[in-house]
């Protein structure tokens, strides 16, 4: 099972939430990876969101950024998105995947974009992600 998390640029968000797929949520036979809805790929994770998930003990400094396209052609069977935006655009261009594209938050709420801001919001926003993606980790562990 491939999940995909996806956010605007694979620099912040979806990197926060494949990391806690991947450090806390992790199950034999699942593979996690992020894209950006607007990256051409190869950009470098944001310094603030390396030092986010430092504060929770998971180095993300290595992460380099992939195209939706890129991550598409791997076939996801889960796709999580952070705004309802990204939802409708990600299931528009590709309608195939209509069903396999939800919001991170279960409860359909954005996930805000904390590029560009300070170091709080990064560190907040890490606090909703981490939880959200400890509650979507049920439908991939069953």
């Amino acid at each position: 099972m491939l999940v995909a998390f996806v956010c605007m640029g694979n620099i912040c968000r979806s990197p926060m939430a494949e990391a806690f797929a991947a450090e806390y949520q992790a199950v034999p036979g699942v593979v996690f990876t992020s894209a950006g809805t607007t990256t051409p790929g190869g950009w470098t994770v944001a310094e603030s969101t390396v030092r986010a998930m430092a504060s929770v003990g998971i180095d993300v400094s290595g992460h380099m950024s992939r195209s939706l396209e890129e991550v598409m052609a791997d076939n996801p069977d889960r796709i999580y998105v952070m705004t309802q935006l990204q939802q409708r655009s990600v299931a528009a261009a590709y309608p195939g995947y209509r069903d396999r594209v939800v919001m991170l938050d279960p409860a359909g709420v954005d996930i805000e974009d904390p590029y560009g801001e300070e170091i709080a919001t990064y560190t907040r926003v890490c606090s909703i992600i981490e939880a959200a993606v400890a509650a979507r980790a049920v439908e991939w562990s069953s």
